[in-house]
């Protein structure tokens, strides 16, 4: 029987600090962990090697939603504009990328750099930072809806 090669899987900042926490918890094993997230233990130990340069870039740029440790140009441009995106959505109000670029050069403006130009990476990082918060609420919601199930069938 062959083995093809493994799927790579890239995990972004907020995701890798999230793996952190849980092996930092302490309450399962680092293979089940790596498991549990779709990675090999040596890219668990890789996280873990560069634990305190992960978790400085992910506090101090809010960037979570980035794959690679790069700095973003402007966190605070793009941090505006995600917690303006989440209000109009939780009413259902529909935004495309147009008026995230639009709000974006008006944050931009507001704040003071008038050399900001909102492209499309700003409407793919908001639009893929509300879809890893969604996941990770969604992976936490379905553990706790696990672990009810088990000290249910215990009681």
């Amino acid at each position: 029987m062959a083995i093809g090669k493994r799927k790579l899987k890239t995990l972004s900042i907020a995701e890798n600090v999230t793996v952190i926490r849980a092996v930092k918890k302490g309450d399962k094993k680092k293979a089940e962990i790596a498991k549990q997230f779709g990675i090999p233990t040596s890219t668990l130990s890789t996280f873990l090697k560069e634990k305190e340069k992960i978790l400085k870039l992910y506090s101090e740029k809010s960037c979570g939603h980035q794959k690679r440790m790069s700095e973003c140009e402007y966190p605070v441009i793009e941090q505006c504009v995600l917690k303006w995106f989440v209000q109009p959505r939780n009413r259902n109000i529909p935004i495309d990328g147009k008026l995230l670029q639009a709000k974006g050069e008006e944050f931009a403006k507001e704040l003071g750099h008038s050399e900001f130009k909102a492209s499309n990476d700003l409407e793919e990082n908001v639009f893929q930072s509300i879809g890893e918060i969604e996941e990770i609420v969604e992976r936490d919601a379905s553990a706790h809806r696990r672990q009810t199930k088990l000290t249910d069938f215990f009681l």
